[in-house]
């Protein structure tokens, strides 16, 4: 597998979810679970806030997998190349690229909730779509793998208690 930076602006355009293609897709081909509205725009929101505002945010990496992938270095560290208009397949990650997806549309429209953009609102949207989310890519490896790969980042997760997340949360408090 390789480790990639990507910026939010190419993950929304190549990164996509195979089972996107296929609207009723039965549960035993499918890569992932159903993309949740509530999850989308709660991932929607905070990236929104930190695009207007231009501040902090942070995006656990997604994991995707495509063919064919050159790999040019030695073991450790190099470049890879891939073909580019070949789609990433997410194995996980689905909503927060359905999230910069949403972001990269309040942009290209210049409007969010029926009001127009200002240009430092605009700017902002700009200078966060340039900003990078890590991906760990695989070489495509088909649905069975790829279920698998879904099943080993998602099974062991657990959120944690919503007290410890209150009291960690600084943003919006003054300290």
């Amino acid at each position: 597998f390789y480790s990639v930076m990507l910026r939010l602006v190419d993950a929304a355009r190549i990164c996509v979810s195979a089972d996107s293609f296929h609207d009723d897709l039965p549960i035993e081909f499918r890569r992932q679970r159903e993309l949740s509205p509530i999850r989308v725009n709660k991932l929607f929101a905070y990236l929104l806030n930190a695009g207007l505002e231009k501040s902090d945010f942070i995006l656990p990496a997604i994991t995707c997998t495509t063919s064919p992938i050159e790999f040019i270095g030695d073991r450790a560290v190099g470049t890879i190349r891939v073909q580019e208009d070949i789609a990433w397949l997410l194995a996980d990650g689905q909503h927060r690229i359905a999230a910069i997806k949403r972001v990269r549309a309040v942009y290209h429209l210049g409007r969010h909730e029926k009001r127009k953009l200002t240009k430092t609102e605009k700017f902002n949207l700009d200078w966060l779509l340039e900003q990078h989310i890590p991906v760990t890519l695989f070489h495509e490896c088909g649905y069975e793998i790829a279920q698998q790969m879904f099943v080993d980042i998602n099974r062991n997760s657990c959120k944690p208690p919503r007290e410890l997340m209150e009291a960690f949360d600084h943003r919006g408090r003054a300290l």
